[in-house]
């Protein structure tokens, strides 16, 4: 009842909101859902699962502000891709990892994302090139292709970056001692 009132104030909001919003009530999950959104932005995954529940109940708003998201993710996903069809590789790269982590909202779509991890990688991050590689030896978004992973492991392990270069190593190391079921 102290909800549809109003009468909560900033202190006693989260902690009266939060158990109503775990109950189902959907004004609660998308006061959630906003107050995260204010404070994270639109990318906080607790405001789109706070949204997409608030929706699923019929609550107008969520169900607006959720298609609003969405229609914002599409569009930037789109420009992204237009830029990495430029061969910008940190456009690749970044398209590659929405693509696989669904951190926009969108699908995840991995053949996809192993499309645009193999194009930066052959321009040179070795980012891109251990992400491709764990890719290929888990079969995500194609099949298993073992000596093209080791090949990207070995461009990335000679990398100036130390930290992924080690990385690299390590994977390699793995691969090389118990076979591509350990790279993980």
């Amino acid at each position: 009842a102290r909800l549809e009132q109003g009468e909560l104030r900033k202190g006693t909001l989260w902690s009266a909101v939060d158990p109503a919003a775990r109950s189902g009530h959907a004004e609660a999950q998308f006061t959630l859902a906003y107050r995260y959104y204010k404070l994270y932005g639109s990318h906080y995954r607790k405001v789109r699962c706070w949204l997409e529940k608030a929706a699923a109940s019929g609550h107008p708003q969520a169900t607006a502000m959720l298609n609003e998201l969405n229609e914002e993710a599409a569009q930037a996903r789109s420009d992204l891709t237009t830029r990495a069809q430029r061969e910008a590789s940190e456009a690749q790269l970044h398209l590659a990892h929405l693509l696989a982590t669904g951190f926009d909202g969108l699908p995840i779509d991995l053949a996809e994302s192993r499309h645009w991890f193999e194009a930066a990688a052959q321009q040179g991050p070795a980012s891109a090139q251990v992400h491709l590689a764990l890719m290929l030896v888990r079969g995500e978004g194609g099949p298993v292709q073992t000596s093209q992973a080791l090949h990207w492991l070995q461009q990335a392990a000679a990398s100036a970056d130390p930290d992924i270069a080690q990385d690299a190593a390590r994977l390699l190391a793995d691969l090389s001692l118990t076979g591509p079921g350990s790279a993980s």
